[in-house]
């Protein structure tokens, strides 16, 4: 996938105002994930600098049809209620800037061995201020925390990125998408 394209989901506040844009958020992450999952290496996301935190989820795909399809898969899960699609955008074809590397954030599960590394990581997740999401996995039904840290690149080429079933990158899966400053 080239990232040619891209929407901004603006997040609907909840019940609880500002405070529940986390909350919403995650929802629209899990929406994503399950369209996301079916056609591996699709999709991107970025979370906008420009946005205040958990305003905005930007997805890029390569083209509009990939944009209009995801489009109509989100709206069949009636994401109107959690967010506002925008008109997919074109990235300039010579785009030339920063690019930007969103990768998960690891941290040991509670029954790790390595506890003092899972404090550890959790500390700097919190003094980095690294965007969180509340996520839920479909297969063990376990609560658990999707940390996105995210890495400016300088000089960045627009080139083919593969990006995991989350839009992020991975070790495996390596996804650096165009800076877009709105």
């Amino acid at each position: 996938m080239k990232p040619n394209v891209y929407i901004d989901i603006d997040v609907k506040p909840g019940d609880k105002g500002a405070a529940s844009f986390p909350h919403q958020s995650s929802k629209i992450l899990t929406k994503l994930h399950s369209c996301f999952k079916k056609e591996a290496g699709r999709y991107a996301i970025d979370l906008p600098f420009s946005r205040a935190l958990f305003t905005c989820i930007r997805v890029f795909g390569n083209s509009m049809d990939d944009m209009i399809a995801l489009g109509s898969q989100l709206h069949e899960m009636e994401i109107e209620n959690l967010g506002r699609l925008s008109f997919p955008k074109k990235v300039p074809e010579n785009f030339l800037g920063q690019g930007v590397k969103n990768s998960r954030y690891r941290i040991s599960s509670r029954k790790s061995r390595t506890q003092k590394t899972r404090f550890t990581r959790i500390k700097q997740a919190e003094e980095q201020q690294l965007p969180y999401f509340m996520l839920k996995s479909h297969s063990t039904h376990q609560a658990f925390s999707l940390i996105v840290k995210r890495e400016v690149i300088e000089n960045f080429d627009l080139i083919d990125c593969n990006p995991n079933s989350y839009g992020l990158n991975s070790e495996k899966h390596t996804c650096v998408l165009p800076l877009m400053i709105d």
